[in-house]
């Protein structure tokens, strides 16, 4: 557990609740609280010409129960409190020399009455760069992800350049993940 935690960069996602052309920089600070792993995931919206200077740093707090089953997680996002995210860490790389996975891929479904009605496929990287995104989209195809990934709603490549996580130039600071909601 304690080299899935710590920073992640979003390289490339699959993820209908992340506007496409408007949101970017995306970011996982992950930590570990009693059993608890605590993601603060964050995004900067309002602009969908320059997503670093001319917008506004979104913390999603998310928070994934650990369970009996090693890599997998029951996800609550506090703008939809009833729903359950399952989360599955499906591979991770080789370890850096601050102990964390160098990437890690996570897959997430929701399903309601035999319909899926969200997938999210996060592309998590130590680094900014997509230096390790060939590997991670052959874990993905590996593991049978391609169906979920590239039907609809595609890959999306995230450009980490010039990132800055915690912007609040488009509008005044939030405290908590549940302001979100009010974009």
């Amino acid at each position: 557990m304690s080299k899935f935690l710590g920073t992640y960069y979003e390289v490339a996602y699959h993820d209908y609740t992340q506007p496409i052309g408007v949101c970017g920089c995306q970011r996982s600070v992950k930590s570990l609280v009693n059993e608890h792993v605590f993601d603060d995931f964050t995004l900067n919206c309002g602009s969908n010409t320059d997503n670093n200077a001319h917008s506004h740093t979104y913390h999603n707090n998310l928070t994934f129960s650990t369970t009996e089953t090693p890599g997998y997680f029951v996800g609550k996002w506090p703008i939809v409190e009833f729903i359950d995210f399952p989360d599955t860490l499906v591979d991770f790389g080789a370890i850096n020399a601050d102990g964390q996975y160098s990437w890690v891929l996570e897959f997430q479904c929701v399903e309601t009455l035999g319909h899926i009605d969200f997938i999210g496929v996060n592309f998590y990287s130590s680094v900014k760069t997509y230096d390790f995104l060939e590997k991670m989209k052959a874990s993905a195809t590996a593991h049978g992800l391609d169906q979920y990934i590239y039907a609809g709603n595609n890959l999306t490549l995230v450009d980490q350049t010039g990132c800055q996580y915690n912007n609040t130039k488009l509008l005044p600071p939030y405290e908590d993940a549940h302001d979100f909601a009010e974009f």
